[in-house]
């Protein structure tokens, strides 16, 4: 074989080999959308296939369509303090207020009304609503007693639920995100509680009795679980912290492999006070006021994903929606890889 026929061969199998043993970089494309003015943010994040909907500081809800990012107000009066909020409806959404005057919005093809909860006017914390419009809420202790609510009719109605629930001295929840109160089902309901005391509790029968386990969280007033995430019926993951010191990184995560009978803390937790926690696709990501962090064993350890100052996430259509400062919404696509991978 002539010498130029080596040569030829050599850079054959040269590019041949560098083709199939490429390096394939998987980019977080991501983007930041500007939705409402800078002195606000929201805490509350829902959506579905075709739109991301946001209750917002100014008591306003926002929604963007996922087709073409375009944004809309969609509610026609603001309640303050937006905390939670659930879609019940093709054109229907449930707004929490949590400002000390328990308000809750109903807003139906663009018509709302607000609804008083009680008397008496009571911090609400989170809510929950299922596609049967079977829901349930939970706010503050009022005389000793949790403030806990259900409604059967997609959140128009709501009705405390009784017997009453007592609550230890110095013990209340958290309105960090609205993911401390959920329901798995029709008749199960769960939610957390911090401060004096950190407590997991859960229903079987829709609030007629409880069953309630220790969590070994800090005993202050800004200390406690702010977030919770059921992957399982069995495996439960709950974040939170302290949000007077988020830089803290002792007893910040927590996770359950019975149901939330026993809990035990992560052997690497999250890296700071986080204030929402959402599984997807086998991973878990919790955000809060020092970043993202990820956990790719049901929440046992934590990695740092990104850094920011984040409040709550939704993830829909393979992508992360991440809410943040200055009335902005981060959007980062291809989450489930954050490193780069070798293609053979």
């Amino acid at each position: 074989m002539r010498v130029s026929d080596n040569y030829l061969l050599f850079i054959l199998l040269f590019f041949g080999f560098q083709s199939c043993c490429r390096t394939k970089l998987l980019i977080q494309n991501e983007y930041t959308l500007k939705y409402a003015p800078d002195s606000t943010y929201s805490r509350a994040i829902t959506g579905n296939s075709k739109a991301i909907y946001l209750g917002n500081s100014d008591g306003f809800v926002y929604k963007i369509k996922l087709k073409n990012n375009r944004l809309k107000q969609i509610s026609e009066f603001p309640i303050p303090e937006i905390r939670d909020i659930a879609l019940t409806g093709r054109k229907t959404f449930v707004a929490m207020q949590s400002n000390e005057s328990s308000v809750i919005l109903n807003q139906k093809k663009l018509v709302g009304k607000t609804q008083s909860i009680t008397d008496q006017a009571v911090f609400l914390d989170g809510m929950d609503i299922l596609p049967s419009g079977i829901g349930f809420m939970m706010g503050d202790p009022i005389d000793g007693f949790f403030s806990l609510f259900k409604t059967t009719d997609f959140g128009l109605h709501w009705t405390e639920i009784f017997p009453k629930l007592p609550a230890s001295n110095g013990e209340a929840g958290f309105a960090a995100s609205g993911s401390t109160v959920q329901c798995l089902n029709d008749s199960t309901f769960v939610f957390v509680s911090g401060g004096m005391q950190s407590r997991y509790f859960k229903s079987t029968n829709s609030g007629k009795s409880w069953q309630i386990s220790e969590l070994d969280y800090d005993k202050s007033s800004g200390s406690g679980p702010f977030s919770m995430c059921h992957i399982t019926e069995n495996d439960v993951v709950i974040v939170g912290g302290d949000y007077t010191q988020a830089t803290k990184v002792e007893n910040t995560s927590f996770y359950s492999s019975d149901a939330g009978a026993t809990w035990i803390p992560s052997e690497k937790p999250t890296l700071g006070y986080r204030s929402c926690v959402v599984y997807s696709q086998g991973k878990l990501f919790a955000c809060g006021t020092t970043g993202i962090d990820i956990s790719s064993d049901k929440g046992k350890n934590w990695e740092s994903f990104r850094a920011g100052n984040y409040f709550a996430m939704f993830i829909q259509n393979q992508k992360m929606y991440v809410t943040t400062t200055k009335g902005r919404l981060e959007i980062i696509e291809n989450f489930h890889q954050n490193k780069s991978t070798q293609v053979y």
